[in-house]
């Protein structure tokens, strides 16, 4: 009884893995990477959706102060910032004194970005800038103290003028 107890296993090879537990493992890391990777874009598209939101509220300031120099009066042009030109000429010829650089919307797509509207040279202006997730109650959070604003937001859609 005690040669049974004894016995060495020696025949048997047992310094790998068998097949089956080597896929078990590459399936259950390739399932982990899979729920990573939605995660991480979602948290991807709120920071650019934050940082849309905080590079309006500066180019509102910068607008503010250029109408408390100017008689109460706005800019009196339509620039977006996915044409370089106009939104270059935009910040050199009325904002440069009031903001360092004039944001860009982070995803810098041809079609959708930052717009700023005001053909009427009136009092009131639009800012315009689109969101990757539904963000309701912009109002409060951007616009306070900056009555005379115009904020319109939309969710991923492109601008078409």
């Amino acid at each position: 009884m005690v040669n049974f107890l004894m016995m060495n296993f020696s025949n048997k090879n047992n310094k790998g893995f068998t097949l089956i537990e080597l896929l078990v493992v590459i399936a259950i890391i390739g399932v982990l990477s899979s729920i990573v990777v939605v995660v991480l874009n979602n948290v991807r598209e709120k920071a650019r959706d934050t940082q849309r939101i905080r590079d309006i509220g500066e180019i509102s300031k910068a607008l503010l102060f250029y109408a408390m120099d100017h008689g109460d009066s706005y800019p009196v042009i339509y620039a977006c910032d996915y044409n370089t030109t106009e939104w270059n000429s935009f910040h050199s010829t009325y904002l440069s004194p009031y903001i360092k650089v004039l944001p860009r919307d982070p995803l810098k797509k041809s079609n959708v970005g930052y717009c700023y509207i005001n053909n009427q040279g009136i009092k009131k202006v639009s800012l315009i800038f689109y969101t990757e997730n539904e963000m309701p109650n912009l109002g409060n959070t951007i616009s306070s103290g900056f009555n005379s604003f115009y904020l319109l937001y939309g969710h991923s859609r492109p601008i078409n003028y």
